[in-house]
Order: C-alpha cells, then sequence, then structure tokens
C-alpha cells in the first residue's frame, strides 16, 4: 500500500570476477520503480461502495456514532480489510476507532471461531514503554512495561477484576460528577471488518504478476539507459593500456574531442533496444492485474464518447467484487448497531462513471412512471444528500406557495359564492 515493493526495492545486479565470486554490479544502471496497482485498486475497490457513505433509514443512527466522522472511520477500516486482511472497530459508546491488524491479536473461541477477547499492543520505538490492553466481554485491563522492567497492570484493575467499559455518572447536591456505577455492552466492543469470506489481503495471488511487472519495466529502463551510452572503437590503438583508455574517455566525456595520433581512428558505436515484446508483455500483465482484482482500468473507457452500455460493461466485475465486500461492510456495521442497541439498515449509493447526459435522458424518458424522489435517485449526478437537500427544499417551497398570500386583484372569496360552490358540488 505504500508502493514499496520489496522485491524489486530488493533487486540487486551481480557481476562474476575470474575466480567465480560473485560481486554487486556498480556500474550499470539499476532502476527500481515500484508500482501502485495495489495501492489504485484497493482505493477503487473501496470508494466505488463508500465514497457517497453509508445511508441509514433513520436520522439520528449516524449521529449515535459520532455523525459524519463515522463514514471516514468506516472508509479507513474498510480500506485497511482490503490491504491486510483485516481490521477492527472499537465502539466506546460515543463512536468507533479503527484497529488495525498488525496491532491487535484476537483470540478466537475453540468452538465457534468467534471473537471472545482481544490484545492491543502499541509501542513508539525501543526506547518508549510499551501498551498493551486485554478487551474481554466483561471488561478490559491496561498494562504497561518500561524499558528494563516488567509488564504491570495500570488504574488500580486486574485481571481477576478488569475495568467496564461504561461509567455511570451521577451529580450530587453540589453539582459534582461522581461514579457511582459501572456496566458493560452486550457483547465484546471490537468488531472485526473483513474484505472478504476468505479474509485475506488482496495481495494474495496477485503478487506474482505485480512483481513481474515492475521487474520488466525496471530491467527495460535499465537496457534503454545502457543502450544510451556511445561505444568507441580505437583501431591501430592495441599499445594503449587500460589506464590509458580509461583516461581518454574522461578527457572525451568532459571536453568531447578526441585527438589521434598516426594511424589511430575512432568509430562511435549505438545500440538499439528491442522493445517491442516488453511492451506487449506489459500491456498484458497490466491487463492481468486489472482482471485479477476485479477492477476497471480507465484507460478504456476515458478515450471517445463511450455508451452507458459500454460503461456497464467495463463495471461488471468491479460491481461483482463490490458485492461481495458490501455484505462483508454490512455484516460489520451491523455489528456496531448490535453494540449501539439500535435497529436499523445500512444501504450503499454507488458512484461509477457513467454517460451523465445518456443517463439522465433515460431517467426522465421514464418520468411519468416514477415518483419525484425515485427520479432524484436515478439522476447520476446527483449524491445521496444533495437528493435529501432537494427533496426538503421542494418541500419548503410548496409550504411558502400554499401559504402565501392572495394577489390584491383577485377577488376575494365570498361566503355566498363558497356556498354556491358547495351545492354545486
Amino acid at each position: 500500500m505504500r508502493q514499496q515493493n520489496r522485491t524489486i526495492i530488493q533487486t540487486q545486479k551481480w557481476l562474476t570476477d575470474v575466480f567465480g565470486n560473485q560481486v554487486p554490479d556498480t556500474y550499470s544502471p539499476n532502476y527500481r520503480a515500484p508500482s501502485a496497482f495495489y495501492k489504485s485498486n484497493n482505493i477503487q475497490i473501496s470508494q466505488h461502495l463508500l465514497s457517497n457513505g453509508v445511508t441509514f433509514a433513520k436520522d439520528n443512527t449516524k449521529d449515535r456514532f459520532g455523525g459524519a466522522v463515522f463514514d471516514n472511520k468506516v472508509v479507513r477500516c474498510v480500506r485497511a480489510a482490503l490491504a491486510e486482511g483485516r481490521a477492527y472497530a472499537y465502539y466506546d459508546g460515543k463512536g468507533i476507532t479503527p484497529f488495525y491488524a498488525n496491532e491487535l491479536v484476537p483470540l478466537l473461541d475453540e468452538e465457534t471461531g468467534a471473537m471472545r477477547a482481544a490484545i492491543r499492543h502499541w509501542q513508539l520505538n525501543d526506547s518508549k514503554p510499551l501498551f498493551v490492553t486485554l478487551y474481554e466481554v466483561n471488561g478490559y485491563t491496561e498494562m504497561r512495561r518500561d524499558k528494563g522492567k516488567d509488564l504491570v497492570c495500570v488504574d488500580g484493575f486486574s485481571f481477576d477484576s478488569p475495568r467496564p467499559y461504561k461509567s455511570i455518572v451521577a451529580r450530587d447536591k453540589t453539582g459534582a460528577v461522581e461514579v457511582v456505577g459501572y456496566e458493560n455492552y452486550p457483547g465484546l466492543p471490537i468488531v472485526p471488518c473483513f474484505s472478504n469470506y476468505d479474509r485475506i489481503a488482496e495481495i494474495v495471488g496477485k503478487r506474482e504478476n505485480i512483481d513481474l511487472y515492475d521487474l520488466i519495466k525496471s530491467g527495460m529502463a535499465n537496457n534503454i539507459e545502457e543502450a544510451s551510452f556511445l561505444y568507441w572503437e580505437m583501431s591501430n590503438a592495441s599499445g594503449m593500456s587500460e589506464l590509458d583508455m580509461a583516461e581518454f574517455k574522461k578527457q572525451l566525456a568532459e571536453l568531447h574531442v578526441a585527438k589521434t595520433t598516426g594511424q589511430t581512428q575512432l568509430t562511435a558505436h549505438t545500440l538499439s533496444v528491442p522493445t517491442e515484446a516488453r511492451e506487449t508483455l506489459l500491456t498484458r500483465l497490466e491487463r492481468d492485474i486489472y482482471a485479477d482484482a476485479m477492477t476497471v482500468d480507465m484507460n478504456l473507457i476515458s478515450t471517445g464518447s463511450v455508451t452507458a452500455t459500454a460503461i456497464k460493461a467495463a463495471y461488471k466485475r468491479l460491481n461483482d467484487r463490490v458485492d461481495e465486500l458490501e455484505y462483508c461492510v454490512i455484516d460489520f456495521i451491523n455489528g456496531l448497531l448490535a453494540l449501539a442497541g439500535i435497529e436499523d439498515t445500512p444501504t450503499f449509493k454507488r458512484s461509477p462513471v457513467t454517460n451523465d447526459s445518456e443517463e439522465t435522458d433515460m431517467v426522465l424518458a421514464a418520468a411519468s412512471y416514477l415518483d419525484e424522489e425515485t427520479i432524484l435517485n436515478k439522476l447520476p449526478f446527483l449524491s445521496t444528500d444533495e437528493v435529501e437537500q432537494v427533496l426538503e427544499r421542494k418541500a419548503a417551497e410548496s409550504v411558502e406557495r400554499f401559504n402565501a398570500p392572495m394577489d390584491a386583484d383577485e377577488p376575494a372569496e365570498t361566503a355566498e359564492s363558497a356556498e354556491s360552490e358547495a351545492a354545486a358540488e
């Protein structure tokens, strides 16, 4: 995810000397260029589902998790789950805090496989204290280990009597706040988030193609750099030693002028690198990388006028992949809702690239058969929040028109006219 592919970064060229020993090649170019396929594909998958946030049926559900910041933290959890296979969210009664796979050890039930406890650990560096927290259903225990010392519990709580998650507070007659009791959540307040049913990182099964792409691209750059050098052929210069030739090359590079004596002649040679086969293989690998990740290569739909049908076909694999991710995210959010004691259903509005004019024409053509809210939801250029805002403004405009005063030039309705209209009806 940080674009630091170890396979290519640690690649080293070697030379074999006359004794058969391998030594690092410090003469040839050694470009090492990692690609960004893994990060960009994961971002495309997560943003396709979550770019418009999570929508709940009840208006106050998201407020129970901190409001709009909830969407941001869900994105962080899902993106970490794509990169590492899993992530976690800790619920503290006011919102969620993402926990990542490299800092949390889940303790699973041996019979059901459910997470019954977890250990979170962190340390800024080797000279700083190590902090460890054991989370259980009946509370949590915080521990600390300073350098050269043992791990000890803090805050007066221990394994036998862990600290409850929630404190019940009250005000006395003077207005001071005091803790009058403790309680816990209905379950462990740490909910796992997975990105697929196999619960594995997206890199599994895809790394080999990415490594091969990086190696071929970097190798081609090295060959082009080597071929850009001029090779000098010197005729009638058999008396020159290797030191003389090195000095001659140095002066030629500095002055760009060659001076010869006698019958010595200089001829410059350049090499042409065959790149067609490598470019063909890079194109094939790039196509395979997108296919394996089930993402969309934007280069295929960004040129020319692409129809809505072609765009939908290009997004078919991505939608299939995001369908699986959506089920996993729904399970994740439902776990948070259960902890908070909320009955609600999360929904998502995806954000594919569309031919806006063609999609809009299709919606307007069917407008006479649809209600106003459905029409707005189907318009490709409106987000979920914008649809709600438009509906609220249109409702307010209707109320204003209904309550608007009658025009002075228009005759007022009299009691007699009202009675005659009623009699006629």
